[in-house]
Order: structure tokens, then C-alpha cells, then sequence
């Protein structure tokens, strides 16, 4: 597993989203803020396979996807995550399902 930092408040959201490498999301909300946020700056989200982040999130396509409580996974999405183009395609899919 990788080096995790906690920062403390966060007074930029925009910026911090934009420069964390993977940003992940609550395993308890539905839909959350913090998975909105990371989708709209366009960095690559990986949410929990569940409480509603399916409906924006194929896994591998616009994202990532893990089961709640199992982070064995992360290492390896950790790695992929590094194709910005799952990012650009996340924010897409927002803009699209949410364009009203």
C-alpha cells in the first residue's frame, strides 16, 4: 500500500482534487459530494460498488470501482489511475446525466 497523507482542512477544494493521484470516496453516502468534486475537477474517482456510484462509474472505463471494507484492490488501482482519460470520461458522464 502506498504512503497516505492526511492534510487537515482542505481551503481549495478544486486544487487539492486536481493534484491527489487517486481520490477515494466515502463507502457510507450515496451518490457523495467528494465523488461529485473529484469527478467535476477531472481527476480519475475511484467510489465504493455500491450506494448508487454505479449509476457514474464503469469500473475501468470512467473510473474505478471496490467493494465496501475491501481495499485489497487499491494498490493495483492505484497504478492505473494514472490515465487522466478515465478522469476526462468521468466528467463527461456527469455532465451528461446531470445536464438538466
Amino acid at each position: 500500500m502506498r504512503n497516505i497523507k492526511l492534510l487537515g482542512e482542505v481551503r481549495d477544494a478544486v486544487m487539492f482534487h486536481q493534484v491527489c493521484d487517486i481520490l477515494l470516496t466515502s463507502t457510507g453516502e450515496r451518490l457523495s459530494t467528494s465523488l461529485q468534486k473529484t469527478i467535476v475537477t477531472g481527476s480519475v474517482p475511484v467510489a465504493v460498488s455500491g450506494c448508487g456510484c454505479p449509476e457514474l462509474i464503469q469500473n475501468g472505463w470512467n473510473g474505478y470501482l471496490f467493494k465496501p471494507r475491501d481495499f485489497g484492490d487499491l494498490d493495483d488501482i492505484y497504478l492505473a489511475s494514472h490515465n487522466l482519460e478515465l478522469g476526462v470520461k468521468a466528467r463527461y458522464t456527469m455532465l451528461e446525466k446531470f445536464k438538466d
